[in-house]
């Protein structure tokens, strides 16, 4: 068992990853979720360039439906908007619609249905993980400074006891086996889990490959990639498979990078339950790519006047979804919508009385 504090530290650091839909061989683009504002700034030049080059104009989000929630919502870390179905979102607000930045933040756990007004779940909430049939928040109480978890069905959620993060399954209950020099991932219930190599030692530290052993299955399920090149995958509705985004790795070196080579495409591979995989390519100037039914979805910030949300269409074509400064979003389980956090500018995102950031949605097909 692990104290309550390395608990939520585990759950604020756990790492999500956007995913893609297309055919079996896709030749399309990636951004890494996970990275720092400074790393960011590094690919602006670039990123304006590629915006140039393709011609985005502000006026190309005319074509989409945006609808803005006018809650503020808190946003950046680990991911704080979900879907719960393809009509309501879940979200961290704050109890007044707007942030009163003459106090400090009543942090609310709501949901939202699209056009309507939002739903308090539970006060006090600052960190959640959702995934269909589960949820998992922490509250936090101020007087007493404690940090309670609970988790289980939304509306049917009890206080757990913090074990070990499983941020897949969301769950936070679960005792690992120490036992055996094992590296394992679970996968959502009945879709078994992953199998990286020996968890200490020599052998920990080599490109092995990842290996699935679906629902209960004893024999295992080679897949194209090795430990060194994949992170945490995330699980899609809309596709009903897990996204690998693979980091690039050097055999001569010995060593992985999110960043890539600027002659290659980034890898990703779709990987369904029963063990069939789909590879996927995508330029690399794409950081952080949200696959949806429409395109890719992804974001460029940090780069002043072409921040925002754009969408690559399958034929290559892309286009601005909205200008503005965005740091999360989220896909819907139809793959049809987008759910993001949403400031005018990168002045009017950062903590103060300028701050104007919302919770929006956009359709998208």
């Amino acid at each position: 068992m692990i104290s309550e504090n390395t608990a939520y530290s585990a759950l604020r650091g756990t790492m999500v990853f956007a995913e893609l839909a297309g055919p079996s061989h896709v030749r399309l683009f990636r951004s890494s979720e996970g990275k720092k504002l400074r790393k960011t700034i590094r690919c602006v030049a670039a990123n304006i360039a590629i915006a140039l080059l393709f011609g985005l104009s502000q006026a190309s989000h005319a074509a989409f439906r945006i609808v803005d929630s006018q809650s503020w919502l808190l946003s950046g870390g680990n991911p704080k908007i979900y879907w719960l179905d393809n009509k309501r979102v879940l979200y961290i607000g704050d109890e007044n619609v707007t942030r009163d930045w003459t106090r400090e933040p009543q942090l609310t756990l709501f949901s939202w249905e699209i056009g309507k007004s939002r739903v308090l779940i539970q006060r006090g909430v600052d960190m959640i993980c959702y995934r269909p049939g589960q949820v998992l928040y922490v509250v936090w109480d101020k007087q007493a400074k404690t940090r309670t978890f609970y988790q289980g069905e939304l509306g049917h959620e009890a206080m757990v006891q913090a074990k070990v993060l499983d941020a897949i399954g969301c769950d936070i209950t679960r005792e690992p086996d120490r036992s055996q020099n094992r590296s394992v991932l679970p996968l959502l219930p009945g879709h078994g889990y992953l199998y990286m190599g020996p968890r200490l030692g020599k052998e920990s530290m080599k490109n092995t490959p990842v290996m699935l052993f679906p629902g209960e299955a004893k024999e295992e399920i080679r897949l194209p990639f090795g430990r060194r090149e994949s992170h945490a995958p995330k699980y899609y509705q809309f596709r009903g498979a897990y996204f690998f985004e693979l980091a690039y790795y050097d055999p001569a070196k010995g060593y992985s990078s999110t960043t890539w080579p600027k002659n290659k495409l980034r890898v990703a591979y779709w990987v369904w339950p029963d063990g069939h995989t789909e590879k996927v390519e995508f330029p690399n100037d794409i950081l952080g790519p949200y696959p949806t039914k429409a395109g890719i979805a992804y974001r460029i910030f940090g780069a002043g006047a072409t921040d925002g949300v754009y969408l690559l269409a399958p034929n290559g074509e892309r286009k601005l979804v909205i200008s503005g400064y965005v740091v999360e979003l989220a896909i819907s389980p139809d793959g049809c919508g987008i759910a993001f956090s949403h400031a005018p500018d990168q002045k009017s995102y950062v903590r103060g009385p300028q701050n104007k950031r919302t919770l929006k949605v956009v359709e998208i097909c």
